[in-house]
């Protein structure tokens, strides 16, 4: 990954205004995109080997940072940190502040867990920036669900590119795939499903959208591991809350839920038969309400070497950022 984030970081800071589309199995999306400052003029510093970013590396990079009078300079790293005024990486940040230059660093990818901030973003001379969410959705919803010996849910929100299905039945994996109920690996679809498994499920003829739980492997495994049985749509659950944003896309119709609904999914789908179900078909919006979400991987405070400097100190999009 070391030789495409130095130009993925590139375009997030001064990508100039195009257009892309995402591709996914069973449709696609045009976006609009550019960097935070188009045209702006970009140096980018080699400071890691093909296995590391060793410190002197770094260094001889922040020295020339400060030598090339730059206006503004990201750091995302990261490292153990340890006492700013004992660690030359920081250190030396502290002199390319002192030089003239804007030092952003990010948090890091450690989180939730507490004091998670890494080297360079503990430094009280720096700002230090952590990821939230996006305001772009691509809403797909589980809706208009019948059957059981329970009240339906309420229409459930999900994320994906995707068509519509349905109405159709709707079974949980759990109920076909072999696996002693709280086995390992129950319900997560792990591995692919006999034929016709999910063909005719009610006698109706028509395939059945499948309920997988998180785990085992990847979505895009799950939702062929379901297909291979003849399912029609699937909906996947996550380990945790699922941040909006995304654009993920499946090979049959279908979407990630959050980690409550799928509880409540799966809850229903245990009571009584004849369970229906419609995926909607997704919509892509952008609404404020979906942006400045901390997400779940975002370093966290309190700062691990200076406890009373708030750290971060701003958080700004960092899920599912389309750049080159």
């Amino acid at each position: 990954w070391r030789a495409d984030h130095g130009t993925f970081v590139a375009h997030i800071a001064a990508g100039n205004y195009m257009t892309h589309t995402i591709v996914a199995p069973l449709g696609s999306e045009l976006l609009h995109v550019s960097g935070t400052a188009p045209h702006a003029n970009i140096i980018s510093y080699d400071a890691c080997a093909a296995n590391s970013c060793y410190s002197h590396m770094i260094l001889a990079a922040l020295e020339q940072v400060a030598i090339d009078q730059v206006d503004v300079m990201n750091f995302s790293i990261g490292g153990t940190p340890f006492l700013p005024w004992a660690n030359p990486i920081t250190k030396a940040f502290l002199g390319v502040r002192a030089s003239g230059v804007f030092v952003a660093a990010a948090a890091g990818n450690r989180g939730p867990t507490p004091a998670s901030i890494e080297q360079g973003a503990d430094a009280p001379w720096l700002l230090s920036v952590g990821m939230s969410t996006i305001d772009r959705s691509m809403a797909n919803w589980v809706e208009t669900m019948s059957g059981g010996d329970t009240t339906p849910p309420l229409d459930i929100r999900g994320e994906a590119i995707s068509p519509a299905y349905g109405p159709a039945p709707i079974v949980h994996a759990r109920d076909y795939d072999g696996i002693s109920p709280g086995g390992t690996g129950d319900g997560q679809c792990r591995t692919a499903f006999p034929a016709n498994t999910f063909s005719n499920v009610d006698g109706s003829g028509t395939p059945a959208i499948v309920v997988c739980e998180d785990g085992s492997v990847g979505g895009s495994a799950k939702s062929d591991n379901v297909m291979a049985g003849g399912a029609g749509g699937v909906v996947l659950g996550r380990p945790s809350q699922l941040q909006y944003g995304g654009l993920f896309g499946y090979s049959l119709p279908g979407m990630r839920i959050q980690a409550d609904d799928i509880v409540e999914l799966g809850n229903w789908l245990a009571s009584g038969t004849g369970h229906t179900a419609t995926i909607s078909g997704s919509s892509r919006s952008y609404d404020i309400e979906n942006g400045d979400h901390v997400i779940r991987g975002s370093s966290r405070g309190p700062n691990p070497t200076e406890p009373d400097v708030m750290r971060p100190d701003v958080i700004a999009p960092g899920l599912i950022v389309v750049s080159a």
